[in-house]
């Protein structure tokens, strides 16, 4: 059990700092990488659950997107803009390589517990999730401008600009899901929709202001 105690500290300390590294930092002091990841994974499920879809290959996708931002959170993101769509694949195995790499080295300081990331091709649930995070780097940045966040608009201009690039293949997997978010953002719509409010009661959640009162007797 002592063991058992000690790795979780250390998985504890590993992932403390998540709660510090924010997204958009020069103008953004409130969300984070955790909460990026967090509604991309609401987001996600809600696609999944809709379909009826359960299988092994989402529980690892999910996993390993988890696992991700314990690294995330000691490196910063890792998160590149590619302007060369073409390379998109070498630099995801690069970044996984990086990982797998960084996990090896925790799971050798564990006693008990093991990091369980799995190098996993690329694959439909994989690049469903990329696209999300656009949709949740969407839905950020207008909650920032909305909170009076005026330098929130540069950057939100810019990820509309990288929406618009996005190219849908009618073969793609999730091309009907994909088209819905899209035409809504596109007619300013998103807000309004089942992605919008699950998204809004999130980040209602998030601000919400929790306490503890511990009373402690001495007698």
């Amino acid at each position: 059990m002592d063991e058992i105690i000690d790795d979780l500290l250390k998985i504890y300390l590993s992932c403390i700092d998540s709660y510090n590294s924010k997204i958009y930092q020069t103008i953004n002091s409130k969300y984070t990488i955790v909460d990026k990841s967090m509604l991309t994974i609401y987001l996600f499920v809600k696609i999944i659950e809709d379909r009826e879809e359960k299988n092994d290959e989402i529980t690892k996708v999910l996993t390993n997107y988890l696992l991700k931002q314990v690294i995330y959170s000691e490196t910063g993101n890792l998160s590149f803009e590619i302007s060369d769509k073409s390379k998109i694949k070498i630099y995801n195995d690069i970044l996984d390589k990086i990982i797998l790499e960084k996990f090896e080295y925790k799971n050798r300081i564990m006693k008990k517990l093991k990091y369980n990331y799995k190098n996993i091709e690329i694959n439909k649930y994989s690049e469903l999730l990329f696209f999300l995070e656009y949709i949740v780097d969407y839905a950020i940045l207008k909650k920032l401008i909305v909170t009076g966040n005026k330098e929130a608009t540069t950057f939100l201009n810019k990820c509309i600009d990288e929406i618009k690039l996005i190219s849908l293949d009618e073969n793609d997997y999730f091309y009907k899901e994909k088209k819905d978010i899209l035409n809504l953002i596109n007619n300013n719509k998103f807000n309004e929709s089942v992605y919008g409010n699950i998204i809004g009661v999130a980040l209602k959640l998030r601000d919400v202001y929790r306490y503890a009162q511990i009373t402690n007797r001495i007698s």
